[in-house]
């Protein structure tokens, strides 16, 4: 006898998002995506291609720490400020020519490398450094998509108009 699926709510879910799954990727109504920006929550990672990361989503981390001492307060207020001095940058990168881009994907990556890959004193900050550091691929993306944007923020607005004219009504 085969067991009756529907009451393994679970099993149901991941069936039916497969099937789903496999019909956009086989369909030629439209195009699937090749890059999707998004904020870290791993069920968007098999949508397209490549799984770019938000970089505002990524900020709120640092946005949390609440150090106590005022040594901790400094180290982080400079290091958010190198944090959004990398972030112009990498606006700056999109604005460039592609020979630009090419000759100066390096320098990003390099620059990357040394503002996250730094050992501060404060513990709560390396944590979130590290975490910044193992995403590094799906941030940097835009060095390889430079139309994929930096952050999410508009679709983000778009949905949460859609859900509270929801919940509204």
């Amino acid at each position: 006898k085969a067991p009756d699926i529907y009451k393994k709510n679970r099993i149901v879910h991941i069936l039916v998002e497969s099937m789903a799954l496999n019909y956009y990727k086989g369909q030629n109504s439209f195009p699937p995506l090749k890059v999707l920006l998004t904020d870290d929550a791993p069920e968007y990672g098999k949508i397209a291609d490549y799984h770019a990361l938000c970089w505002v989503h990524d900020a709120r981390y640092y946005n949390k720490l609440a150090p106590e001492a005022t040594v901790m307060a400094g180290i982080l207020s400079a290091f958010k400020s190198q944090y959004w001095d990398f972030y112009q940058a990498l606006l700056d990168y999109k604005d460039l020519t592609p020979t630009q881009q090419q000759a100066s994907k390096g320098q990003i990556i390099a620059r990357f490398d040394q503002l996250f890959g730094t050992p501060t004193r404060y513990g709560a900050l390396d944590k979130c450094l590290e975490r910044t550091r193992a995403n590094k691929e799906k941030l940097l993306l835009v060095l390889d998509f430079p139309d994929t944007p930096l952050h999410n923020n508009a679709a983000e607005l778009a949905a949460r108009r859609v859900v509270r004219k929801r919940d509204v009504s």
